[in-house]
């Protein structure tokens, strides 16, 4: 898997939500309705889509990470970028 080490998942710069959830950013090189309904099979709920950044914000266990990272058209799993005050 491209994108963040294992390690920036679990350092407390990542939202979880109550259900133990992570939120996520997906990189995709393919928006397609087949591709939409392959991230929710895979675990990938309350996805936002941003075909102009070519990814999909989501949320997803920790032990789905690794099946959509293995998607052909997943470039990247990285956390969001949050905005931090200064």
């Amino acid at each position: 898997m491209n994108g963040s080490p294992p390690s920036e998942f679990q350092s407390g710069l990542v939202h979880a939500d109550s259900l133990g959830r992570l939120q996520v950013y997906v990189y995709i090189n393919d928006f397609s309705p087949s591709n939409s309904a392959t991230l929710a099979t895979h675990g990938l709920v309350d996805a936002l889509p941003s075909p102009s950044l070519h990814l999909v914000q989501g949320w997803v266990k920790p032990q789905n990470l690794e099946g959509l990272a293995s998607l052909a058209f997943v470039t990247r799993i990285t956390p969001p970028h949050y905005a931090q005050t200064r």
